[in-house]
């Protein structure tokens, strides 16, 4: 493939050979080697999208496309192209490429929101592997910014009796930008979990002066005992205020 992608002239002998040992490393190589090769493919930008993508079609072993996923990853928005690969693999029952999946298009930019309908699911449901839904988490509050179809879900997931996926989904409440949460982030303002609380109080403060009705339960918080919530608190409060 190497070669015939070099002889198409849409890589040359070099990237060829870097797009080669590149991806050797980032199927058999282990930490700091496959991360460091994860690096190189990025900052091949659009030359190594059709490279990876026939590497992806071209094995079915899952530990391997999970390493190609996360290489696409590291291209981000120049990888738009393999988003149907990468909406494919949102359905898979392997967690570790699921997971990689969704680590990938987080990072793809406003291209990938049309993967949202494929994330949700791995959200909600409650049989998945806890880090499939926490990896959910991020990707949505990255993508799906005014996404009023991620309010309830998120609500939803933010008290779940799994903290992490509580105080992630909280986060990415905040995160959507959207005035509809506050209630929710209030409750959990209030919530005997302190690293509830200041996710709460940092959700609400990037809602900035939209969340202005915020201001008298946040002061309120403002003797909680935990310093990180008061921390959290007092920073949300210069936010609403603009200062």
């Amino acid at each position: 493939r190497v070669e015939q992608e070099r002889a198409s002239g849409r890589v040359g002998s070099k990237a060829a050979r870097v797009l080669a040992r590149s991806a050797e490393l980032l199927e058999r190589a282990g930490g700091r080697g496959r991360e460091l090769a994860g690096v190189a493919v990025g900052q091949m930008g659009d030359k190594a999208v059709a490279f990876l993508e026939a590497r992806y079609s071209a094995t079915q072993e899952a530990k391997t496309r999970s390493r190609l996923l996360a290489a696409f990853g590291e291209l981000g928005p120049k990888a738009r192209s393999s988003l149907p690969l990468l909406s494919d693999a949102l359905t898979s029952q392997d967690s570790d490429l699921l997971q990689a999946a969704l680590l990938a298009v987080a990072r793809m930019g406003d291209a990938a929101r049309v993967t949202i309908p494929k994330i949700l699911p791995v959200l909600q449901d409650e049989k998945a592997r806890p880090e499939s839904r926490y990896a959910a988490c991020p990707a949505l509050s990255l993508l799906g910014i005014g996404d009023p179809r991620l309010v309830e879900p998120l609500i939803a997931t933010s008290r779940s009796p799994d903290r992490e996926l509580a105080r992630l989904s909280l986060l990415a409440l905040g995160e959507l930008s959207l005035v509809a949460v506050l209630p929710r982030l209030l409750e959990a303002l209030e919530d005997p979990d302190p690293q509830v609380r200041w996710r709460a109080a940092f959700a609400i403060g990037r809602l900035g002066r939209d969340a202005a009705q915020a201001i008298p339960p946040l002061v309120k918080s403002l003797a909680d005992p935990d310093p990180v919530v008061k921390y959290q608190v007092e920073r949300a409060l210069r936010q609403i205020r603009g200062k």
